[in-house]
């Protein structure tokens, strides 16, 4: 029991394979957000390039059409279930930002 530790998918695949717990959940504290997904969209963020400040001021109205005309999720990849890759949340951020 001292061993399990809820983890999505992607996070369970990117932690720290150690035995070091400690280590473990220095890299949960350091690297991930509260709230599933958000350390997802951070890597996004800053594969993209974006400030904070920029972050905050993307074209929400440009998301639609972005999605649509350019974008496609996976199947049978992010462990078999349908979703964007942190590349396309990046190239998705940086086609938005002002």
């Amino acid at each position: 029991m001292s061993n399990l530790i809820p983890l999505c998918a992607e996070c369970h695949d990117e932690m720290p394979n150690v035995s070091d717990p400690l280590e473990v959940w220095r890299w949960i504290k350091a690297d991930h957000g509260t709230m599933h997904d958000t350390y997802w969209t951070l890597r996004a963020q800053r594969d993209a390039g974006l400030s904070d400040e920029q972050f905050k001021n993307l074209d929400a109205s440009k998301l639609p059409s972005l999605f649509e005309k350019h974008c496609s999720q996976q199947f049978g990849q992010l462990h078999g279930r349908a979703g964007l890759s942190v590349a396309t949340l990046a190239w998705i951020m940086r086609q938005a930002s002002p």
